[in-house]
């Protein structure tokens, strides 16, 4: 079945391998946001960070979060493992940590993570153990709070964790990637992914940082305004609705 691609595609055909030595830069919007590439994963994540890393530059001007499920009874060694596969700092996600560009951030053990106005902020994970969907929790407010200036991506991990959220990412004009399912250690998150249908890209975790470098250095991201949603566009003509109904029918739309 083919998988339309509803944003700027790469041409795999003419396209080279990223390396971490390529120069290329991400601009943020006119808002100053940072842009934010959000990973999820769980089962078989540690090799596919790991690949993804090393396929990605280290000034590309985005900041990478890692969302991944583990175990709470033990001292995540992530970060000190992954910070041999890149040249940008790799650092624990702290409390109202504002994040900066170039930086990859871990989610800690047994914690939510979200993200408001550009910066970090940490939970308890108190539900019961087979309920916690961090990858969704984090996603959302990615989705929520950077638009067309956030990118999902789902890698290798059992269950479902982060398909819910991927149709927000979709909904606030951002774009979800997800890892090729027989590259995947564990096919059982990325295939969730894809029957939501509200994928863009399903491809090697290799190709994956060519096309969200080309993804936010598009004409088209650098220079949108932030989207509004519906309802307050909306509200916001509504006098000018109503004006042009007024003129146009008999109807008295003042009561």
């Amino acid at each position: 079945m083919a998988r339309k691609m509803t944003k700027p595609k790469l041409d795999r055909k003419t396209a080279s391998p990223p390396t971490k030595s390529a120069k290329v830069k991400v601009v943020s919007d006119h808002t100053g946001a940072v842009p934010v590439v959000g990973l999820g994963a769980s089962a078989g994540g540690l090799q596919a960070y790991s690949a993804f890393l090393d396929a990605t530059p280290a000034d590309t001007g985005a900041a990478f979060v890692l969302v991944h499920h583990l175990d709470p009874d033990h001292k995540s060694l992530m970060a000190d493992l992954l910070g041999n596969h890149t040249d940008m700092p790799v650092v624990p996600a702290e409390d109202q940590l504002r994040v900066q560009a170039n930086h990859v951030y871990v989610i800690p053990p047994n914690k939510y993570l979200e993200i408001r106005n550009g910066a970090l902020y940490l939970s308890e994970q108190s539900d019961r153990r087979g309920t916690r969907l961090p990858i969704d929790k984090f996603l959302r407010s990615l989705a929520s709070d950077l638009g067309q200036n956030a990118v999902a991506v789902i890698l290798s991990g059992t269950g479902s964790d982060g398909s819910a959220a991927v149709r927000e990412i979709k909904e606030q004009s951002g774009i979800v990637l997800v890892q090729e399912p027989t590259e995947a250690t564990h096919d059982g998150m990325p295939r969730s992914a894809i029957a939501t249908g509200a994928v863009d890209h399903v491809v090697p975790v290799a190709e994956m940082p060519e096309i969200i470098v080309r993804y936010f250095r598009h004409p088209f991201i650098q220079s949108r305004k932030p989207t509004k949603v519906l309802g307050e566009n909306a509200k916001a003509s509504l006098k000018q609705i109503i004006a042009v109904l007024k003129s146009h029918s008999p109807i008295n739309f003042d009561l």
